[in-house]
């Protein structure tokens, strides 16, 4: 399916294009490669074994990482919504026990989230609680 959406929907054809344009299809997409990373992540997590898992995780990453691309062309660098994806992918790496990849990616959540006009502080807390943790976690 995600091999399918790239095929069809490149990601390179809409970078250009301004971001009225198209903007609901591509940012649709990405919505959808999250929803498809966060269903991964789910399977992840009821895996067999600890193979299964981690190999479920990577491919969630993948995705997730997927969805930021077409996310940002459709939306830009400050949306909630890219904000959003950002958590999750945070959460993947924590998961992985990658502890930068995962502060990098609670730290540009964060970041979005306070260059919001309205700040979801629930939202913030969330973010920055489990950015205390992955500190915590890797002895930093």
């Amino acid at each position: 399916l995600v091999k399918c959406i790239q095929e069809h929907y490149p990601i390179k054809k809409y970078r250009k294009a301004s971001f009225i344009q198209g903007e609901s299809n591509i940012g649709e997409i990405g919505r959808a490669l999250h929803l498809i990373a966060a269903y991964i992540d789910e399977a992840a997590s009821a895996g067999p074994n600890d193979k299964n898992q981690s190999e479920y995780s990577l491919n969630a990453v993948k995705i997730y990482k997927l969805s930021l691309d077409y996310k940002i062309a459709a939306l830009g660098n400050d949306h909630s919504s890219v904000g959003h994806t950002y958590r999750y992918l945070g959460h993947k790496y924590s998961n992985l026990r990658k502890y930068q990849e995962a502060i990098d990616a609670y730290s540009e959540c964060t970041r979005i989230s306070w260059a919001q006009s309205k700040i979801d502080f629930t939202h913030l807390v969330v973010t920055l609680n489990s950015l205390g943790l992955i500190y915590s976690m890797a002895g930093l």
